[in-house]
């Protein structure tokens, strides 16, 4: 309310303000105005008066008329002029007047005004800080809103992201049992051992984990050794006595040392038969050592040889015939129109249920009449062991 009535007195001052400095402005006009008027008036005066002062010394006498009514009149003229000129220095006088309690009435207003604008400044300052403060709050609190926002919008897109490559994942996927399943259900192929399907599943899944447990195991070998080889190999010959636990020696090395005839074979402390029978097995073992060594190398190029042949015979026999079941199953098979068959099947599927439910709405059916009728559609049964199996005409199969 101190504020409303703070705007109502300075806007009503402003006005009177205003009203002031234009009654102002128009009488410092009409002062200007009497001003000029006063020096026109005062030049035609003397102009006048010259004029006449010369002509009457030349011509005493003008058209008949004396001097003395002459000067009557311009006398009159005069007095005339002056009591003009006496009301104009009053209204000047006036005007004065006005303008210095003008002045005064503007000082005041100027005066109030200045205190009615330092209060309200006053009050606008306190009001504007307490709204930047508020203001401040707000946006870092929407600040904080956004972050969470984007946070849990990036989670959002990772979590659409890894959804978008299961469903293609599993479209493939559907894509290829069906077509596995529809082949399977043509029986245009020879009969497929489902045993040997389950075998040859289970094998390649052996064969993967197999690998990958091999190729963990050389990668961690690999890694030990040539730690070991980096911080511990050693350059040169070695030498008896000195430490040399834990180092990595070489065959070339270990056979130098026995080979070499130093002072620690021929010290008077070491018995001869002992050394010599410890050199002749050292050097038996280095010999049969590298000898495992050369056949293990022959084992693995032979097994490397039968590896390639096997591949050989493989790729010959899958042109002939395939080996396994799946390559059966999969004949044919191309993933180019992956989405175009998915959405024909689920555009079939729901066709097939939308006329299923009208179906029902219109003639309920009761359970035995469809028992007999899915009895009577059945029109390949197939047998696997002691089972029997209803199999539709022309199935369309939708995982």
């Amino acid at each position: 309310m101190d504020c409303d009535t703070f705007l109502a007195e300075n806007n009503a001052l402003k006005m009177k303000l205003q009203s002031k400095t234009e009654a102002l402005k128009i009488l410092s006009k009409e002062l200007s105005e009497c001003k000029k008027e006063r020096d026109r008036l005062s030049l035609l005066l003397e102009d006048k008066t010259y004029f006449q002062h010369q002509h009457l010394h030349d011509q005493p006498k003008l058209y008949g008329l004396n001097v003395d009514d002459i000067n009557y009149a311009e006398n009159r003229e005069i007095q005339i002029i002056k009591d003009k000129n006496k009301l104009l220095l009053l209204e000047i006088e006036d005007l004065k007047q006005r303008l210095n309690s003008v002045q005064g009435d503007m000082k005041v207003l100027r005066r109030d005004r200045n205190g009615s604008r330092e209060s309200t400044m006053s009050v606008e300052n306190n009001v504007s800080w307490h709204q930047r403060e508020e203001l401040i709050q707000e946006l870092e609190e929407t600040k904080a809103k956004v972050r969470h926002l984007s946070t849990d919008l990036q989670a959002l897109l990772d979590e659409k992201e890894e959804l978008v490559t299961e469903r293609d994942a599993y479209r493939c996927k559907v894509h290829r049992l069906n077509h596995e399943l529809a082949v399977l259900l043509k029986a245009d192929t020879p009969p497929i051992d489902i045993d040997s399907l389950i075998m040859e599943n289970k094998y390649v899944k052996d064969r993967c984990d197999q690998i990958l447990a091999e190729k963990e195991i050389v990668i961690q070998s690999l890694r030990k050794y040539k730690a070991m080889l980096d911080k511990k190999k050693m350059k040169g010959n070695v030498r008896l006595g000195a430490n040399t636990s834990d180092m990595v020696v070489t065959h070339k090395q270990v056979h130098e040392l026995l080979d070499a005839d130093g002072a620690v074979w021929t010290s008077p402390y070491n018995a001869e038969a002992t050394l010599s029978d410890l050199r002749s097995l050292s050097l038996a073992l280095l010999d049969a050592l590298q000898d495992k060594t050369v056949a293990l190398t022959h084992q693995r190029r032979a097994n490397k040889i039968l590896a390639d042949r096997v591949s050989n015979l493989e790729s010959r026999l899958s042109k002939q015939k395939p080996i396994y079941p799946s390559n059966y199953l999969l004949s044919g098979y191309t993933s180019s129109q992956v989405d175009k068959d998915i959405n024909i099947l689920s555009i079939k599927s729901s066709l097939s249920s939308e006329s299923k439910l009208s179906a029902d709405a219109e003639e309920p059916i009761d359970e035995e009449k469809g028992e007999d009728e899915d009895q009577e559609d059945c029109s390949s049964p197939s047998t696997i062991g002691s089972y029997q199996l209803c199999l539709p005409a022309a199935p369309n199969i939708f995982i």
